[in-house]
């Protein structure tokens, strides 16, 4: 009678010392699943603050692009008709202040630290947008150094006409550049707008 009592209690200590492990068991697992959801839900957070700081800045930036593709329309026409009947066009004025256009919170989402905070369909447009802007701004540099050596036309020696006339016609080719760039950014941010919006949320 003794070894069959022994035999049960044993038989109950283990179903007791299973259904704990059960229960411990569930508790780490259930643990880790919160753990899980608070985590996603941060970096949900996180993803639509990015994608709203983004989606700001495309939409300020192509618009602004959009008016100086505009602008372009008629000035480089007026320019190339001035150079056309033999005269050097006052580029004097010229000047573009750095930084121009607030690429900042693109740059952030381009970085290594931030990688992934967006639907990785995002980064090659986002990184040919940003790429449009630096070409941007390094034709506007071009254009400023043009500006810089401006001198009336009638104010040089003969001898350095033909090369004020060849600066230009430089200019009017990097005019033409920013105005086709402009054009082309407008129609990118237009693109990522779109895109950016199927990521709200």
């Amino acid at each position: 009678m003794r070894i069959g009592t022994l035999i049960r209690s044993g038989v109950l200590r283990s179903r007791y010392f299973f259904v704990e492990l059960v229960v411990v068991f569930i508790g780490v697992y259930a643990a880790f699943l919160l753990d899980a959801y608070r985590t996603d839900r941060a970096e949900s957070a996180e993803r639509d603050r990015v994608v709203g700081l983004v989606r700001v800045g495309v939409r300020e930036l192509g618009g602004l692009f959009e008016n100086i593709a505009a602008w372009h329309e008629g000035y480089d026409a007026d320019y190339a008709a001035q150079l056309e009947a033999g005269a050097c066009p006052d580029v004097g004025d010229f000047l573009y202040v750095q930084p121009q256009y607030p690429v900042d919170v693109i740059k952030f989402v381009l970085a290594r630290e931030s990688y992934g905070t967006l639907p990785l369909e995002m980064y090659v447009p986002l990184t040919e947008f940003s790429g449009g802007v630096e070409r941007m701004m390094y034709t506007e540099e071009k254009l400023v150094d043009l500006a810089e050596r401006w001198v009336p036309i009638d104010e040089v020696a003969e001898s350095e006409r033909a090369r004020r006339m060849l600066d230009a016609r430089r200019f009017l080719r990097y005019l033409q550049v920013r105005g086709r760039t402009a054009a082309e950014l407008a129609r990118r941010a237009e693109e990522l707008g779109r895109k950016l919006e199927g990521f709200a949320g």
